[in-house]
């Protein structure tokens, strides 16, 4: 998943109501990676979050990409994990995860 919006108010803000909210909302969720880097007025935060799904039995990560000017904000979201193919009902191994024999 991927998406975006534009907002506005203070990013530090929004930086720290989702490290609060998102930490609440899981007791496997961290913050894996979090950094800021500025030019000029612009400044980008970033975040990694993780939490293991027991339904899924697997790791999800969640990555905040803030970039603000001012009070204007444009933020992306990008989810990634999910089921392996492998648990799917999939009699492959592991180790393959279903790719191709020749790249196994």
């Amino acid at each position: 998943m991927y998406e975006t919006r534009s907002l506005t108010g203070s990013a530090d803000a929004l930086a720290a109501h989702l490290d609060s909210a998102i930490l609440r909302g899981s007791t496997s969720a961290s913050v894996e990676h979090q950094d800021e880097l500025s030019i000029g007025d612009a400044r980008m935060l970033l975040r990694t979050y993780e939490r293991y799904s027991m339904t899924g039995s697997n790791r999800l990560t969640l990555s905040v990409s803030i970039l603000a000017v001012g009070d204007r904000m444009e933020v992306a979201l990008t989810t990634s994990g999910r089921r392996p193919s492998w648990r799917r009902g999939s009699p492959r191994s592991r180790t393959s995860r279903g790719a191709p024999r020749e790249h196994r």
